[in-house]
């Protein structure tokens, strides 16, 4: 120079350049934000599709549970009553029962493949329904109806009953091991994501190194290091913008998974509850059936009765009148022939007891509910847990 003095290059031997160490920054920034994206939507992805197939597994377990108890009442109807419309009501349902069956044993191969006695239970409890089919379509009634209450059939519908229960737990618990698992993964990545991010604040810590060696060496260059400096400020305040923003949405994701599981939660309850009421719906509507049978018979038969005693009074009125009671005595006859009398007074003290019979059992079923739910005890006392289940 022609001053004589020297003026140092902005690289010497051996220096490492700013620029590459920049790109590498910016590079690795990117791929690991990237990465880390596509880790989250892609473990998000994952994990509603397998939610979505437990809720649907869990909804078939309750429809097939449904149309069981729909298949045995219309059975046990049948049986009771001789009505053909609940064998009908029977063959309606069936085929619906054997698709969410089949539905469910794809959806879930492994519960089914080890529930061979579920298999044989179901197997065993359409044998005797169709059985009683034919029963009771030979005209042998109680026969069929004492199949259908038979402890081998409660035995066989417990025992289906149980493993359907089973396969149902089965399904929710898979649902929180997927929760349990989503989570670990969550809690992994964000670990993982500190780490990575700790190395590239180093690396940019190296990078601004580099960048103030490159400025201290670039004396003729001052204006433009000032305008590298506020383009640099510049990016940082957008790097500070993007990560509040990241860190405001990751907020938003705990609030909404936070609400998923109370929701959860909530269904599990609400489950619970109606699986409750199904039982005890299923429990009363027997004993009405029985009642309403009964009564039916009975306000049919004193029709006849009424018939009856109207034409026996015709014949007292003709013997005081002193008048021919031939024919009155004919039709008092015959009325009592057409009423089936002997029947009827076999039968109604029967169906009298049947209906009383009947209505104890919801009485009885309606006083347990309330002792359960709603004690009259005002102040906590120790309760018989054998008695409460």
């Amino acid at each position: 120079m022609s001053d004589g003095r020297s003026v140092s290059r902005p690289w010497s031997a051996g220096a490492v350049n700013p620029k590459k160490v920049l790109f590498l920054g910016v590079v690795l920034t990117l791929g690991v934000v990237a990465s880390h994206l596509a880790l989250d939507v892609g473990s998000d992805a994952a994990m509603h599709s397998q939610v979505d197939t437990e809720s649907h597994v869990r909804w078939l377990s309750t429809e097939v549970m449904r149309l069981d108890e729909v298949l045995t009442m219309s059975a046990r109807m049948a049986a009771a009553t001789g009505d053909s419309q609940w064998e009908n009501r029977y063959w309606q349902h069936a085929p619906e029962f054997v698709a969410r069956t089949k539905e469910l044993t794809e959806l879930t191969p492994d519960d089914y493949a080890s529930a061979s006695a579920t298999h044989e239970a179901h197997h065993r409890l359409v044998e005797m329904e169709l059985r009683s089919f034919e029963l009771r379509r030979a005209g042998d009634g109680p026969a069929a109806l004492a199949l259908l209450q038979s402890t081998d059939y409660q035995l066989q519908q417990r025992i289906y009953d149980s493993g359907i229960a089973r396969s149902n737990e089965n399904a929710l618990l898979r649902t929180s091991k997927l929760h349990a698992a989503h989570r670990r993964t969550t809690n992994a990545t964000v670990a993982v994501g500190l780490v990575v991010c700790g190395v590239l604040l180093s690396l940019w810590a190296h990078i601004g190194k580099a960048l103030m060696r490159y400025t201290v060496a670039l004396d003729s260059a001052g204006q433009e290091l000032a305008n590298a400096n506020l383009c640099l400020e510049s990016r940082v305040e957008e790097r500070t913008a993007a990560l509040s923003a990241a860190h405001e949405l990751l907020k938003q994701e705990m609030a909404r998974r936070l609400e998923m599981e109370r929701e959860l939660r909530q269904a599990q309850k609400l489950k619970a509850v109606g699986c409750l009421a199904a039982g005890v719906a299923h429990e009363i509507n027997t004993p009405m059936q029985f009642v309403s049978d009964s009564i039916y018979f009975v306000r049919d038969a004193v029709k006849d009765l009424v018939g009856v005693v109207e034409k026996l009074s015709a014949v007292r009125r003709c013997v005081l009148d002193g008048t021919p009671s031939q024919d009155a005595a004919t039709e008092a006859a015959e009325a009592e022939e057409a009423a089936d009398l002997p029947y009827l007074l076999e039968h109604l003290p029967a169906a009298l007891d049947r209906a009383l019979d009947g209505v104890g059992r919801v009485t009885t079923i309606v006083r347990a509910m309330k002792e359960f739910a709603h004690p009259d005890q005002k102040e906590m006392i120790a309760v018989d847990l054998n008695q409460a289940i």
